[in-house]
């Protein structure tokens, strides 16, 4: 509100004796302050709208990312060097069938589940713009319930944790621990960096501990076994 306004509003206060102008005067900011929250409000939801809306646009794109989807590819890969765009693109040649789970995030199927012929696994998905985001509350529960669906079917279900405002790769991969992993996933689960402990014992994601999305597809989406363990020789040497 300007000086002047308010200038009005206290002579107006402080005056014994109101006259028609002056409540005239007042009535016309209140009139005035009114259509101004109205705008402020209205400039709020649709800012909601919006966010609203890129949130469902990173949803969407989130199916289409395994898939092998060449539009969302070269999205997300606009900022990435050319040994990482040539890795993501791997997945083209061999892709997931990418089912959003219904009730996301709930009874342990994460937000994603990734099908294909020889491999398949929950994928929870996170983005922050913080480096570490610590799982309490609903997310806990979330990872519990991944922990135990894990256990339960002998899958190995996985986070995805996208780092806002970084270039180049900003995604990185953890697992979620569990036992009894047998053929692919046992070999993969050796090179899937695990989701860290806090020191309170509660589990947490620290992006500069996650394995590259780049080079978790690169070794993903090789052809045979034997380049399965030529894959793991070669991530050991450039695993950061």
């Amino acid at each position: 509100m300007s000086q002047e306004y308010k200038n009005m509003l206290s002579g107006y206060s402080e005056s014994k004796e109101k006259t028609k102008s002056q409540k005239d005067a007042v009535l016309f900011i209140k009139q005035k302050l009114d259509s101004a929250k109205w705008f402020i409000e209205a400039i709020k939801q649709r800012n909601q709208t919006l966010i609203m809306t890129m949130s469902a646009i990173v949803n969407y794109q989130k199916e289409y990312f395994l898939s092998g989807d060449e539009k969302t590819i070269n999205s997300i890969t606009r900022s990435c060097n050319q040994l990482e765009k040539l890795q993501i693109l791997s997945v083209m040649d061999k892709p997931f069938l990418v089912v959003r789970a219904a009730g996301s995030g709930m009874e342990g199927s994460g937000d994603l589940v990734a099908l294909r012929g020889d491999i398949c696994f929950p994928i929870e998905v996170k983005s922050t713009k913080s480096k570490k985001l610590y799982l309490s509350g609903r997310t806990k529960t979330q990872y519990l319930s991944m922990l135990k669906e894990g256990e339960k079917t002998g899958l190995m279900p996985l986070y995805a944790h996208r780092l806002k405002g970084v270039r180049g790769d900003s995604w990185r991969i953890f697992r979620v621990e569990t036992s009894n992993l047998k053929g692919k996933l046992s070999i993969l689960a050796r090179r899937i960096p695990k989701l860290p402990i806090s020191n309170q014992g509660n589990p947490m994601i620290d992006w500069e501990q996650g394995l590259p999305l780049h080079k978790f597809l690169s070794f993903l989406c090789r052809e045979r076994k034997e380049d399965f363990s030529s894959t793991i020789s070669m991530l050991s040497l450039i695993h950061i």
